[in-house]
């Protein structure tokens, strides 16, 4: 081995201890901490991507691929042979006149085989994203929050110098959309599949836009969000317990930044992840969930307003009701409560037993009526004042990650790990007169679902893997209703959803995608993955107007109510503000 290269043992335990960690392998990972005494290693503290063993070992394939595959004139094997990390790799093609390295023997089994497991019910589905469990009853429940994934790129290096940043105090070319043209979803249309766009197109010189990065967080920023009333001040969560509401100048200079720290748990704590953040719609409250089961009110002022306790385990949701009066929060302990912040002291004003297993969103309608979804496939729509729901929409075969209202209110749009996104009529019964709520029918109307579920307007195929996000664009001049869906198949899709076409394929991530966000004016959107690629979109022509590449992935991005900035949130701790003014785009 050449002198610059070197392997440790102690590395090799700090790097299998990590993925156990991204894993949700508590026991194990605390086995080999201690046994291999990592407490006292100097590479502990070292940062490793999530999914560095992943990434390596995706390396080490691509290395023996070349190996085997090599020959001297140059010429490229045509193998169609897949390569395995415990299968050795045999050619399905004429390989008597090309020397390669000879396949190693099968190693002996160490320990035999495990059985076949056991199928599991089907309330219990599994996502793609893994995240710590908290009580008995969640302990099967995989996260939509990033965890597990797989970002390309492992350098660990501090973030560029041209990036100029903000250290809050310690305590307080062209690219164009794949389009998708003549494909309909319903309930049996096959899988669309557009053609990948292979190589990303050359894009404008981020030197064009001016990037400030604020520095206060000591991990991950999971949530951000700008505040409604007051255009610069912005508000994140993040895995170290902590949210920040930052007061930004509107030239975005360095000097122009202050924050303040709302802290949430003691140091030490384990279960500390700020998991939701919403500003009321007057904007002089924020309201924070958390993986440790209680919801926090804080004034933007960052003065704590109330303390609500009440779920027994992660809170995955918070949103204020549209006039402010009401703050409604989805639970992993399978519950959803209407807040009454108004009132003194706070407290819970109905709690929704609606769901057999983990809450996983939920959506207002109105003041009074609400959506919920859940792991057990199933979205209610629940009113005040009433026990049972007034409606279940039916259809989707596993966990439903996302609900969203569409801005007219007339459609529901889920999101699910069965591949599938669907589009659901809130209208479709307005002229009921038997109905519980207003275009609302009785639960006795509910009978005969069918396999498409009543109700559903579209059903949205073409993914490949499970949607994790699900995103109306604002009303623009297109009298289209424009919806996006977001995959762990490293792809975003547009869709209209009034007819239930696939208008485009967005394929330039390579990593699994985490976040998307359309512009308050409904011209430009922006996704983010876990490649720790930003890329912004022409919605009009589906053109690629800007990239930006980051450490590590991004799980963030908000844009600020006039479009001028937008707000990223990744993977190192920092928060980064693009000034959106200075980039010229062309939209037509």
């Amino acid at each position: 081995m050449p002198p610059t290269l070197s392997i440790s043992s102690d590395e090799i335990n700090c790097l299998i201890y990590a993925y156990l960690e991204d894993s949700g392998f508590r026991h194990t990972s605390f086995c080999l901490r201690n046994e291999a005494r990592l407490d006292v290693s100097p590479n502990l503290s070292v940062p490793i991507p999530r999914g560095e063993a992943v990434t390596l070992l995706r390396k080490a394939l691509l290395y023996s691929e070349v190996e085997a595959h090599w020959r001297k004139d140059g010429a490229s094997m045509k193998c169609t042979s897949p390569f395995s990390l415990l299968r050795p790799h045999v050619c399905d093609c004429n390989i008597s006149e090309t020397p390669v390295s000879p396949v190693p023997t099968p190693r002996p089994e160490l320990f035999p085989p495990p059985p076949p497991p056991a199928p599991k019910p089907a309330v219990n589905g599994v996502a793609s994203t893994e995240k710590r469990r908290s009580t008995s009853q969640t302990d099967d429940r995989a996260d939509k929050r990033p965890r597990t994934k797989e970002p390309e790129d492992m350098a660990i290096d501090s973030p560029p110098p041209s990036v100029p940043a903000f250290e809050a105090p310690p305590n307080n070319g062209n690219g164009n959309g794949t389009a998708v043209t003549g494909a309909k979803a319903d309930t049996q249309t096959p899988e669309m599949a557009p053609a990948m766009i292979t190589d990303p197109p050359g894009t404008k010189p981020p030197e064009e836009v001016k990037i400030t990065t604020l520095r206060g967080h000591s991990a991950q920023v999971f949530v951000g969000a700008w505040n409604p009333v007051i255009p610069n001040m912005l508000a994140t969560g993040s895995k170290d317990a902590t949210a920040r509401i930052w007061t930004i100048d509107s030239d975005n200079s360095d000097n122009g930044v202050s924050s303040k720290c709302l802290e949430h748990l003691a140091e030490g704590q384990e279960e500390r992840d700020i998991t939701s953040i919403d500003w009321s719609p007057d904007g002089t409250l924020l309201a924070t969930g958390s993986y440790d089961g209680f919801l926090r009110v804080w004034k933007s002022s960052g003065e704590p307003h109330a303390t609500l306790s009440g779920h027994r385990a992660p809170i995955f949701a918070a949103k204020w009701s549209p006039t402010g009066r009401w703050l409604l929060t989805g639970s992993l302990d399978s519950t959803a409560t209407v807040w009454d912040v108004a009132r003194t002291p706070a407290g819970p004003e109905q709690v929704f037993k609606c769901h057999s297993h983990c809450c996983l969103d939920v959506a207002w309608l109105d003041d009074s009526t609400f959506a919920s979804c859940s792991m057990d496939k199933l979205i209610h729509i629940c009113r005040l004042g009433l026990d049972a729901p007034v409606r279940t929409f039916t259809g989707h075969t596993n966990e439903i990650n996302q609900i969203r209202f569409s801005h007219d209110r007339s459609l529901l749009a889920s999101c699910s790990d069965d591949m599938t996104a669907r589009v659901w009529s809130m209208d479709a019964w307005k002229d009921d007169e038997d109905a519980a709520i207003p275009g609302l029918p009785s639960l006795s109307s509910l009978s005969e679902a069918g396999e498409k579920g009543k109700g559903c307007k579209w059903v949205l195929r073409g993914h490949t893997a499970g949607i994790g996000i699900v995103t109306w664009c604002p009303p623009s001049s297109s009298s289209r209703a424009l919806l996006a869906t977001g995959s762990f198949d490293n792809t975003t899709r547009l869709w209209d959803a009034r007819t239930g076409s696939c208008l485009r394929s967005f394929e330039l991530h390579t990593g699994q995608v985490y976040t998307q966000s359309f512009s308050n004016s409904g011209l430009y959107y922006a996704t983010g993955a876990g490649d720790g690629k930003v890329l912004i979109y022409s919605v009009k022509t589906g053109k690629l107007l800007w990239e930006w590449k980051c450490q590590g992935s991004v799980f963030e991005i908000s844009w600020q109510k006039d479009g001028k900035k937008i707000a990223i949130g990744w993977d190192w701790k920092d928060v980064a503000i693009v000034d959106m003014s200075r980039l010229s785009v062309e939209v037509d």
